[in-house]
């Protein structure tokens, strides 16, 4: 793993954390838009 993916988790974590109500259809779209690295 890079570190700009482990960067990337860790924003994403961060995001998720921040938005507690995110369903699984989103978390699921997030994960991957951000793996992608589509921000």
């Amino acid at each position: 793993m890079k570190n700009t993916e482990i960067d990337m988790i860790g924003l994403y974590m961060k995001e998720i954390s921040s938005k507690p109500l995110l369903t699984k259809m989103d978390e699921i779209h997030y994960s991957r838009k951000y793996l992608r690295g589509d921000n």
